[in-house]
């Protein structure tokens, strides 16, 4: 299998807001000039956090891009210079007010190669507890799910 079978006869990219997009002119092996769009998107982490009561900790967060409340794991972005482990640490911290001194990384995947570089970061965080508030910056609220018997249970402490 080839390493790169398209060759890249010219880019064009745009910042928008947070986002990176990149259009591509490529050319394929059968010498067919296409364009390739994609977004350009900071590396991340997402956490499966289960608490001491062995609860799988989730968000409920509005998301507006399909217009409805979603349920999350906790996740975000890796800063700059910052080790994906900590990130992890620091994003399940601030979206839920939960710490754990047990982590374990699961590697990372694509979760769309199609149209994003964006790599996520697996983490397990065992035995989690809460140290204090969430920090969101946005409406949303905790949710946990009791993986034992199956039963789900909301927390509503809205942050506006």
């Amino acid at each position: 299998m080839t390493a790169n079978p398209w060759k890249i006869t010219s880019t064009q990219t745009t910042q928008i807001d947070r986002f990176k997009i990149t259009i591509d002119e490529i050319m394929l092996a059968n010498e067919e000039a296409k364009n390739f769009s994609y977004i350009q998107f900071r590396d991340g982490v997402c956490i499966l956090a289960i608490t001491e009561d062995q609860e799988i900790i989730l968000l409920k967060q509005y998301r507006h891009a399909v217009q409805s409340w979603e349920f999350e794991l906790p996740a975000g972005m890796i800063e700059d210079e910052e080790e994906a482990l900590y990130a992890a640490k620091r994003e399940l911290l601030e979206e839920t007010g939960y710490q754990s001194l047990e982590w374990e990384s699961f590697d990372y995947f694509f979760p769309s190669p199609g149209s994003t570089t964006e790599k996520i970061h697996l983490f397990f965080a065992k035995n989690a507890f809460k140290v204090r508030d969430q920090a969101l910056d946005y409406r949303g609220y905790l949710c946990f799910l009791d993986y034992s018997r199956g039963n789900e249970r909301d927390d509503y402490r809205w942050q506006i």
